[in-house]
């Protein structure tokens, strides 16, 4: 369990590296790099959710206590939702003032 755990982080923390190092290399990407960049961090990020949602489902401790805390979970969810909207606008509001605007 341990040593499962250990190379999770050592890769989590290696890949993080990686793209720092190519960050510090590359400086700029085009525009056509800029687009792929993007289009695969967010099939990425559907995948992390779906396979999220995929052992959710297969977890029947979870699964049978859904209904105790789903509400719960849902109203948290919605409230970081929330919350992150609305710091979003408050630090746009804060950061975009002066004569650029």
């Amino acid at each position: 369990m341990i040593d499962q755990l250990l190379l999770s982080l050592v890769l989590i923390v290696a890949s993080l590296l990686a793209g720092v190092a190519v960050g510090l290399f590359r400086k700029q990407l085009g525009p056509g790099e800029k687009k792929m960049a993007s289009a695969a961090m967010t099939v990425l990020v559907l995948l992390l959710i779906f396979f999220m949602g995929v052992k959710t489902g297969l977890n029947r401790d979870v699964m049978s206590g859904l209904g105790a805390y789903g509400l719960k979970a849902l109203l948290l969810a919605l409230g970081a939702i929330a919350g992150s909207v609305l710091c979003v606008m408050a630090f746009d509001r804060f950061t975009s003032r002066g004569p650029s605007r």
